[in-house]
């Protein structure tokens, strides 16, 4: 799967942000995903550095069970952006340096999972939602923490999940314990997703790194990294 490599515009004023995310999340679509014909998937990971004022993507390609395909083995790409720090507008900050990554790929993964949120979002368009949508990708995000949303605590086993509510009690996504005694994680669909293939997913997970799918928690670190060493080398 591939696309004309034609640049996104990244705006970076914020109102044309918002308006433009709005018009976006109508294109956003929820439909159920089968992964059984699914071997694969891209693991995508961001740091953002405020004081070079540029991000850091890293990809992976993960096996469903959160196990790295290939360990050690990744992608990546570094783009400046001055987009302000706005919680709700984060893909106008990491958006441009995964596209890079993105398009500097022979070709598109079936499936890309993304350290951040699809449709728990305060404007139910999240990074993983709105990347989707730009390359019409089947997608979806997982974090250590919620961006958006209540859940309750699930119960102290494997797998044992709870949903993740807004204040109209709309479900938008899922707070899952991967592993017993661990601390939860919080998943929901972006594009061409739903609910379904999210608990799905996760109950396919079975490699972690403190409770964490293994190969998000590798392209976290592993941007974390680049982001300190690429950008420390500039000033030297």
């Amino acid at each position: 799967m591939s696309r004309e490599q034609q640049p996104f515009h990244w705006t970076s004023d914020p109102t044309e942000a918002r308006q433009e995310q709005l018009a976006l999340r109508n294109r956003l679509v929820t439909t159920p995903l089968d992964l059984s014909g699914i071997q694969y998937a891209l693991a995508i990971g961001v740091s953002y550095s405020e004081r070079r004022s540029a991000a850091v993507a890293v990809a992976a390609t993960t096996l469903l069970s959160g196990q790295l395909l290939d360990p050690g083995e990744y992608y990546s790409a570094t783009v400046e952006t001055d987009f302000p720090y706005i919680p709700g507008l984060f893909a106008y900050r990491e958006g441009p340096a995964i596209c890079a990554l993105l398009d500097s790929l022979p070709g598109l993964p079936p499936l890309v999972l993304f350290d951040a949120q699809g449709t728990a979002h305060p404007r139910g368009f999240g990074l993983a939602a709105h990347i989707g949508v730009l390359y019409d990708l089947p997608t979806m995000g997982l974090t250590r923490r919620p961006l958006f949303g209540k859940a309750e605590p699930p119960s102290e086993e494997d797998g044992a999940m709870t949903d993740v509510i807004d204040r109209r009690g709309r479900v938008l996504g899922t707070c899952v314990r991967l592993r017993a005694r661990c601390e939860p994680v919080y998943g929901s669909p972006g594009h061409r997703t739903d609910i379904a293939a999210l608990a799905s997913l996760l109950g396919k997970i079975s490699c972690f790194q403190s409770g964490y799918p293994k190969s998000l928690a590798f392209v976290h670190e592993t941007a974390n990294k680049l982001a300190r060493s690429r950008l420390k080398s500039r000033d030297q």
